[in-house]
């Protein structure tokens, strides 16, 4: 399994990343390995910029608080915060602690970092 480490200012957040489900979006992802990514706060969630190209792949629209997917419409990495339809289908990609959500409050970007 693949790993995805969130660096926020002084804070380090992990997430696993499950290569099954969307080997084609992860494999993008890890080729692109670190990420200085722009960070936006919705009601639903935490979406960042990670500018890399891949479509839809096994993509849905329901997704649970702490899971992890991917947009290829923007191209955006989300985290969602609570269980929610999304308005177009995403890849799901992973999964994070859901006590690690409120660690993002306030801030603006991060670095990503993609390892195996």
């Amino acid at each position: 399994m693949a790993r995805l480490f969130i660096k926020l200012n002084d804070q380090k957040i992990e997430a696993i990343l499950d290569n099954a489900i969307c080997p084609y979006t992860i494999n993008a992802l890890l080729r692109k390995g670190t990420i200085n990514a722009l960070i936006i706060n919705t009601s639903y969630g935490i979406l960042m910029n990670v500018g890399i190209i891949s479509g839809y792949e096994k993509a849905r629209d329901h997704f649970m608080a702490g899971e992890i997917a991917f947009d290829p419409r923007g191209p955006w990495l989300i985290v969602f915060k609570t269980e929610t339809k999304y308005p177009s289908k995403a890849n799901p990609i992973g999964r994070l602690n859901v006590n690690d959500i409120e660690k993002f409050a306030g801030i603006k970007n991060a670095t990503l970092e993609f390892v195996q």
